[in-house]
């Protein structure tokens, strides 16, 4: 090896030197790293020092000096530089001008005459032929380094690709769409696998582009399930506005199936629609050809035959079959759940480090205002799901202005049976008027319908101030959205925006997809592991309604041997106590 590593977050490397340059034979196309830098030093171009110290970095990455590192070597190991520069702790910005220096180095190699080789096979070229983009090219790429057909390509591989540039700083909507954008041509080409078979794709039909008559019932039925009172409907069968959506979103997966993939050509209601035939064919084809989860369908289901069994226009119909039907469909055993869940858990202290890391970006960027406002809100974002699992849809209906905010600064009102800490209750002796950070949520507000009333941790407060007071004014752009997040238009920040903004941060700073409920089990699960017996407290966290919901969710990961092991370390105890 001819150059030394450099020191964490430096950009000073120990430089290749430059071989005489009297000989180079300016009509032969460099091959080398070595012939490269040759050539260049004939006329340096700007920065040639730093050019210089890339080399030395791709020498120490790759094993092998300036002479024998051929430039394709260097072309084909364009997209694991960053991967081997983070794992050696450099700094982003030195990360940022290695990155851009290697792609300096493969142009100017590239003007000298050398061009790349894919290597790729007949199949894999012609995969190649129809990408357009970088990125898909990128994709592309990797997928053929790693898989000899397109026919071996599985999800878990394109995963792994964009879990790589996210990490580099793409967007997921971007690496989501170049994805999707492979299935397809996969796809089209025929040269696809199993993984190209049904690629992610939505076979749904807007509830606008329902038949008129089906369009006013289902519309009917959702009005009817939300609202406060309704004739004939049971007094615990109202719904909120998320399963109102839910239900809505199984309509039109179900009146999809059935013309785009059944093919029927006379559905004009919901009697049409709603048969056994077409029912048990969809569920059938849900589960063994899209691969979709037994309980998944049950709930969806569950809701269409709730509200379809109770509504007077629908009493008449024979639903008798829904019952069988869903009782036959299969469901994952409880041990089978928790071994998923357990793949996906994330170290809580590993999301509880997102913020710093965002922040210390944010400190180091040169970007605009705008940009920065951004990384505020992504650390204030994440820091929120860290001190306060909240469900996505409170998150997403926090207001901070408006006609009812329910997060708010004011005095805490007299006879209130809110908690108080030890610093709320000094500040109060020194002043009685002190004015504190609370939320609020009414009964129609929260999942589980109770009155969330609390002061707002003091962890969060400086960050949610700053944010208030100077970055989301700039984020807003003269809107006047009273949402605490908000999205890159200044409007209230919708549920995609926060799905799609928290798995991306967890990626890119926590090497892992984490959904915002995601934050919610870890951080159960990490505050049972510190207070095994304290359900209570964890269940008023989650602003569940009965401590046996907590226990029944979160009471699962503490079984059998969690009590062998408490029967142990207390048999030790005994045993030490009698020694």
């Amino acid at each position: 090896m001819i150059a030394n590593i450099l020191q964490n977050g430096s950009e000073i490397a120990t430089e290749i030197p430059i071989q005489s340059t009297q000989f180079t034979d300016v009509r032969i196309s460099p091959q080398t790293v070595s012939d490269l830098l040759d050539r260049l030093q004939q006329a340096p171009p700007k920065g040639f020092a730093m050019l210089r110290s890339t080399c030395a970095i791709l020498s120490s990455y790759l094993d092998k000096p300036a002479s024998e590192l051929k430039v394709q070597e260097v072309f084909d190991s364009n997209e694991s530089l960053r991967d081997f520069l983070e794992s050696r702790k450099y700094a982003e910005n030195s990360i940022r001008t290695y990155v851009n220096n290697q792609r300096i180095l493969l142009q100017h190699a590239q003007i000298f005459g050398w061009k790349p080789s894919n290597n790729l096979s007949v199949a894999w070229q012609k995969v190649m032929d129809c990408v357009t983009s970088a990125n898909g090219r990128s994709l592309v790429s990797y997928l053929a380094k790693n898989r000899n057909t397109p026919q071996e390509v599985i999800e878990e591989d394109v995963l792994d690709w964009s879990s790589k540039k996210i990490g580099g700083g793409t967007s997921i909507i971007t690496t989501r769409r170049i994805a999707g954008s492979l299935w397809r041509i996969l796809k089209e080409l025929d040269l696809g696998g199993d993984g190209a078979k049904n690629p992610p794709s939505s076979y749904g039909i807007p509830t606008d582009q329902f038949p008129s008559k089906m369009q006013s019932e289902v519309k009917e039925l959702t009005r009817w399930k939300q609202a406060n009172f309704a004739p004939g409907r049971p007094k615990n069968g109202q719904i909120r506005e998320v399963t109102a959506h839910c239900m809505d979103r199984t309509f039109r997966k179900l009146y999809g199936y059935a013309i785009k993939v059944r093919g029927e050509k006379e559905i004009a209601c919901l009697a049409d629609l709603i048969t056994e035939s077409i029912v048990t064919g969809f569920v059938e084809w849900r589960i063994n050809e899209r691969k979709v989860k037994g309980q998944s369908i049950i709930t969806g289901l569950a809701s269409l035959r709730a509200a379809m069994r109770h509504h007077p226009a629908f009493k008449t119909m024979d639903l008798s079959w829904f019952d069988p039907l869903m009782a036959s469909i299969p469901v994952e055993p409880e041990s089978e759940k928790r071994a998923r869940k357990a793949e996906k858990y994330v170290d809580y202290a590993r999301l509880e480090a997102i913020p710093a890391k965002i922040r210390e970006k944010r400190l180091k960027s040169r970007k605009g205002p705008f940009d920065v406002a951004q990384y505020v809100q992504d650390e204030l974002l994440i820091q929120w799901l860290t001190v306060l699992p909240w469900r996505q849809r409170n998150i997403r209906e926090s207001r901070i202005d408006g006609p009812k905010p329910n997060i708010f600064k004011g005095p805490i009102p007299r006879f209130s049976d809110i908690a108080k800490p030890k610093w709320v209750l000094q500040e109060e002796q020194q002043n009685p008027a002190a004015r504190f950070w609370q939320f609020h949520f009414a009964p129609h507000e929260t999942k589980t319908h109770i009155d969330v009333h609390s002061l707002m941790p003091k962890q969060l407060i400086p960050l949610l101030e700053e944010f208030i007071t100077i970055h989301r004014p700039v984020l807003l752009k003269g809107n006047s959205s009273h949402t605490l997040f908000v999205n890159e238009e200044g409007n209230p920040a919708t549920e995609r925006k926060i799905g799609q903004s928290v798995s991306e941060l967890a990626l890119r700073y926590a090497g892992s997809h984490t959904s915002p409920h995601r934050f919610r089990d870890i951080l159960a699960y990490t505050w049972l592991e510190h207070h095994p017996n304290d359900y209570l407290s964890l269940s008023k966290l989650l602003w569940h309604r009965n401590i046996n919901t907590t226990l029944k969710e979160y009471g699962s990961r503490f079984n059998e041997s969690n009590g062998v092991a408490a029967m142990e370390a207390w048999l030790e105890q005994r045993g030490a106590g009698s020694a």
